[in-house]
């Protein structure tokens, strides 16, 4: 081909090449198509496991120790609570800190450690620890599993974090681009950033009330669905809210006291969750007067598992598909019965605790009573998470339950019925 005829078929298809062009080089202000920018290949893909509403991630520690770590987005740092098994392997200590408790009055102890191996699934990645002093507290009797640690914010903040609920599996991939979106069916929500953690911005009422916005920390190692302050304006102040008290969990520092109520209506983003219950949480408003700031409470993990995400931590923000427990709503237990496991293999169950004005209360279910059976099934055949699941579903519906009070057995009727107004 001459020259004079080269330069007649490039301008014939100069047009051809020009749209060849724009559709994959992107011009300021274009973003790459959707399916050209969502094909990212993760780096680390780790199974887990959920134990009493929580993620839990099956770990070996140092090349050695199998470990049980949760995943908490709430936290800033990975968090490990059995000392001894550092000291077993020699890890050296750098400084002494001070953590709180969520009860964000006690104060604990803790090293910072050197980097350790961990072991998730077929991947390894050094980290860092705060290791306690001292175990201060039974995690796993409300879990019904050994306990060791908790992997923080700061342990994923160089990934792109997905979780993927339905598939049980975690997968860490690179830092995405401000354009970089997962595909057609996840919605994007921006999040707030205040240091390391993330705060989402959720529209919440109560029957027969309006909406109020409220601004929450992504938790996922909180094992609820919400969880609000009593010196938040934003609700409480300003709709009248039928409040029981109420053990509202368990965290550094013990058990936490507080109240629960319902709401009839979440609204976060595009998606519509329904009813749910909430807790409140009293704060000591005294010794947190330079804690304070205008956030609301805490966004927990029985409200993330609705969802399938991609945590965006360099961008701020999240992007959310439902899962498929979305259109069976938040669950919650019909029966007023906070049952702990013990034992050596954690099939051992009592009550800890009996809700005010719930059917167990109305069953003379007490605290201390051991549970020997569920409609005659030995309840040592169940797993903790199975009781769970059975006090959570059957609303209207009996169970007879054998327990054990001061050496003498008796079996109690217990009615499933949601106790908890609006």
């Amino acid at each position: 081909m001459t020259i004079e005829s080269l330069n007649k078929w490039l301008h014939r298809e100069k047009t051809l090449f020009f749209f060849l062009f724009i559709s994959l080089f992107p011009l300021p202000g274009r973003s790459l198509p959707t399916e050209r920018i969502h094909k990212i290949s993760p780096l680390y893909s780790i199974p887990f496991t959920m134990k009493g509403d929580l993620i839990v991630l099956e770990a070996t520690v140092g090349g050695i120790f199998k470990v049980n770590l949760i995943l908490d987005t709430g936290a800033e740092y990975n968090l490990f609570l059995k000392k001894y098994l550092f000291d077993l392997m020699s890890i050296p200590y750098g400084r002494t800190l001070t953590v709180r408790g969520a009860d964000r009055k006690t104060e604990m102890l803790a090293y910072t450690s050197a980097p350790v191996e961990l072991s998730l699934g077929k991947q390894s990645i050094k980290t860092e620890f705060l290791v306690l002093k001292e175990s201060y507290f039974d995690i796993e009797s409300s879990m019904g599993i050994p306990i060791e640690g908790v992997l923080g914010i700061n342990f994923f903040k160089d990934y792109l974090l997905e979780v993927n609920y339905s598939k049980k599996k975690i997968h860490l991939y690179p830092k995405a681009n401000a354009l970089w979106n997962p595909g057609d069916k996840y919605e994007e929500i921006p999040l707030e950033r205040e240091r390391n953690k993330l705060f989402a911005s959720l529209e919440v009422k109560r029957s027969g009330g309006r909406p109020h916005s409220l601004t929450l920390l992504l938790d996922s190692g909180a094992a609820m669905s919400l969880l609000l302050f009593s010196e938040s304006d934003s609700l409480l102040a300003k709709e009248p809210f039928s409040l029981q008290p109420s053990i509202i969990g368990l965290g550094l520092g013990g058990y936490l006291n507080g109240y629960e109520g319902s709401l009839s209506e979440i609204k976060w983003g595009p998606f519509q969750l329904g009813s749910s219950r909430f807790y409140l949480q009293e704060k000591d408003t005294l010794y947190l007067e330079s804690d304070r700031d205008r956030r609301n409470g805490i966004l927990g993990n029985r409200l993330l598992s609705q969802f399938n995400f991609f945590l965006d931590t360099e961008n701020n923000r999240i992007f959310l598909a439902p899962g498929k427990k979305f259109n069976k709503g938040i669950s919650r237990d019909l029966t007023g019965l906070l049952v702990l496991s013990g034992g050596p293999y954690f099939n051992q169950y009592f009550v800890g605790y009996v809700f005010p004005g719930s059917p167990a209360e109305n069953s003379n279910f007490q605290a201390g009573d051991r549970i020997l059976a569920i409609n005659g099934i030995p309840s040592r055949w169940y797993s903790l998470e199975g009781i769970q699941r059975i006090f959570r579903k059957g609303k209207g519906r009996k169970l007879k339950i054998t327990t054990e009070r001061n050496k003498i057995r008796q079996i109690l009727l217990l009615e499933r019925r949601d106790y908890i107004g609006n």
